[in-house]
């Protein structure tokens, strides 16, 4: 293992199947477009008879599961935020009408759409962190108000909770730019997560970390969970180190995790 010092809504779209035919990407977006325009009309829409409706007309159209998924998303966010573009040459002049507060309601601009924007957060936050605010996890969140949502949070099987269950650890998985989940973000190991996080490491087969905070900067929260050199357990796991590097503005160092 190699130690270094560790709108998704339109990709979901655009990284779907291709659309060489004309019904994957094409579809979904001419049934967006149809749907907004259904809903400004006559104040409902019904996405499944749209689809439905243009399928009669080509074959598959909107070809995908995750961009029928996406027809729903987008027509949400359409919707409740309405449209927010401005031309390169209206800015200055949005800007001051957006600075502009409402003698009534006391806000401007700003404030009414930042608060659209918390309302469609809320939507998308309805039990996602729901094992982050059990209060056996509680001491393993270093900051209460950064939970990891539930549908994107590895789970340990390595280490489990005292019921039982695969284990909890403030972490989330992270898209690259041509693979779904190939990365794990998580917050620096604390005294209470040290066994947790080995144990990710050992449960997903990490095999390069990557730390964003100098190691001299730990402090007592967040302390030095490898081994300057030699052999260190850490819970029901041993690291030991076999080489150091120092190269480029960064260090680095290779590990072999072992499990007890």
């Amino acid at each position: 293992m190699r130690f270094v010092p560790m709108t998704p809504q339109l990709s979901l779209l655009l990284d779907s199947s291709a659309c060489s035919a004309g019904i994957g990407r094409t579809g979904t977006l001419m049934a967006l477009d149809i749907l907004l325009k259904m809903a400004h009309a006559v104040k409902k829409v019904n996405v499944y008879n749209c689809v439905s409706g243009l399928r009669k007309k080509r074959v598959k159209m909107v070809q995908e599961k995750e961009q029928y998924i996406f027809l729903y998303d987008a027509l949400l966010e359409g919707l409740l935020c309405g449209n927010t573009i401005v031309s390169v040459s209206d800015i200055q002049k949005h800007i001051r009408h957006m600075s502009v507060r409402d003698n009534r309601t006391k806000m401007s601009g700003y404030d009414k759409e930042f608060q659209v924007l918390q309302k469609l957060s809320e939507l998308y936050q309805i039990y996602q962190c729901k094992e982050g605010k059990k209060p056996e996890n509680h001491e393993k969140n270093q900051y209460p108000n950064i939970l990891p949502g539930d549908h994107w949070r590895p789970v340990l099987m390595s280490a489990l909770s005292v019921r039982g269950t695969p284990g909890y650890i403030n972490a989330v998985f992270v898209n690259s730019n041509s693979q779904e989940d190939a990365m794990i973000v998580t917050q620096l190991p604390t005294r209470q997560t040290l066994n947790d996080f080995w144990a990710m490491v050992w449960d997903y087969k990490c095999t390069s970390m990557v730390m964003m905070q100098r190691a001299q900067d730990l402090n007592e929260n967040s302390f030095q969970f490898f081994p300057d050199k030699g052999e260190t357990s850490y819970g029901f796991y041993k690291v030991r180190r076999t080489a150091r590097t120092s190269k480029n503005g960064y260090s680095g160092s290779t590990d072999n995790v072992t499990n007890e």
